[in-house]
């Protein structure tokens, strides 16, 4: 039985150690290396907590394009009850490429 719960302590351990938090993800996507945002990109697609949602909205506004834009393809993966708040609020922000690309989705 000892055993037993050591294995299944370790495996998840292991899987701990191995995900990445949320927001070094985020954080990731603001690179300015291609391969760390794409790598960052392809972890947080399947990534759909409001946590995420929460760290992309305020995170994006300070990004460059690319950045931004693969934020928004992120953003718009959401539920649409989650995901218009988040776009309507882009609207209001600096940035002319998230109020572009929040104004087409509204649309």
């Amino acid at each position: 039985m000892r055993s037993e719960l050591g294995v299944c302590a370790l495996l998840l351990l292991g899987s701990l150690t191995s995900a990445q938090a949320p927001a070094d993800l985020v954080a990731k996507l603001g690179s300015s290396d291609h391969r760390t945002r794409h790598g960052a990109l392809q972890k947080l697609r399947s990534d759909k907590t409001p946590e995420t949602l929460a760290l992309l909205r305020g995170a994006l506004p300070s990004y460059s394009y690319h950045g931004q834009n693969l934020g928004l393809s992120l953003v718009e993966r959401f539920p649409r009850e989650l995901c218009e708040p988040v776009m309507r609020s882009f609207l209001q922000g600096k940035p002319s490429f998230l109020r572009l690309g929040a104004s087409v989705w509204l649309y």
